[in-house]
């Protein structure tokens, strides 16, 4: 996304250039703000909802609709309920768009001037709007959130290792415990065997994670670097079309 900013001033005709560089910075300032980061995590959990229950959801819907297709007599019930189901993931995915733009002051101001910004132009704003909000997020909150979520993961897994540790060593000790049936001590020996297991994946998994995280620092300062010049860029474009309107 940081790639396409650097062609949104020159995909746009306006007059308005000047309220366009408003939109800009305005959607940039939105992306970093704590109240688009919190819809922007909501809408995380519906559409992560939507894709762990996709199948449930799709055969009710369609089987639901082609039911009653079928009850009124229609030609090809199949086919009311694909449309249905169509119908259904456009409005969700329409009505997560516009709770994630009313967390966006840059669409508040995008209608406040709209008329000056060309009714072509305002739909392409919005677009853009939404990319740049997105980046914005993407760049200077959500990276972060990973970092923190990655340290957090990693400082869980020590804690599970030592917990698989003592439950390895405790099955091993059953397994040969004689006083146990025999039965038992088969059991005790496949769970140690599997927790062994676990113990040599977890210290690999720990240790790529902590490799990510020594150069997670990095990667940030860079991607930050990079969506500031080209943000600049876009600004700028869009300042020089205003001041060549004047």
């Amino acid at each position: 996304m940081i790639g396409e900013m650097s062609q949104f001033a020159t995909s746009i005709d306006t007059k308005a250039w000047n309220h366009v560089s408003a939109a800009y910075k305005l959607a940039d300032s939105a992306g970093r703000s704590s109240d688009y980061a919190e819809r922007y995590d909501q809408n995380g959990t519906i559409t992560t909802f939507f894709e762990e229950e996709k199948q449930p959801i799709q055969n009710g819907v369609v089987g639901s609709a082609a039911y009653t297709a079928k009850q009124n007599d229609c030609k090809d019930p199949n086919q009311i309920g694909s449309s249905a189901l169509y119908g259904l993931n456009k409005v969700v995915d329409k009505s997560l768009q516009e709770k994630m733009r009313g967390h966006d002051e840059a669409h508040a101001y995008i209608a406040a001037h709209s008329s000056a910004i060309g009714e072509k132009a305002v739909e392409k704003l919005k677009d853009q709007a939404d990319k740049i909000s997105e980046t914005a997020y993407l760049v200077f909150v959500g990276m972060e959130k990973s970092r923190r979520h990655l340290k957090q993961l990693i400082d869980e897994s020590i804690e599970v290792k030592k917990t698989l540790k003592r439950a390895a060593e405790q099955d091993t000790n059953g397994s040969t415990d004689t006083s146990q049936p025999e039965g038992d001590r088969k059991n005790a020996q496949a769970r140690a065997a599997a927790e062994n297991d676990a113990l040599t994946h977890t210290d690999s998994e720990i240790q790529q994670a902590e490799h990510v995280l020594t150069e997670i620092d990095q990667r940030e300062k860079k991607l930050r670097d990079d969506y500031d010049q080209a943000f600049k860029a876009m600004v700028a474009a869009a300042d020089a079309n205003a001041n060549a309107k004047k």
